[in-house]
């Protein structure tokens, strides 16, 4: 998989205490993959799928401060 650097990058809760840096697709897909199967609904498929089409060019991601529109 080729590295896709976010413009910015996100930070996601991954345990109690534990803030994690999601810099690119790879590191997306590496949090989901190790997301535990009995939490997975909702926002997990929601995550995935907006990795993937990202991964696939389908769609352009763009994300806006809190507040702002695109």
């Amino acid at each position: 998989m080729s590295e896709r650097t976010f413009e910015s990058p996100v930070f996601v809760r991954a345990a109690e205490g534990l803030i994690r840096e999601i810099a690119c697709l790879e590191d997306a897909f590496d949090f989901l993959d190790e997301w535990p199967s009995h939490r997975r609904g909702i926002i997990y498929e929601t995550a995935k799928r907006a990795c993937c089409r990202a991964f696939d060019d389908s769609v352009v991601c763009r994300l806006c401060p809190l507040g702002e529109n695109p």
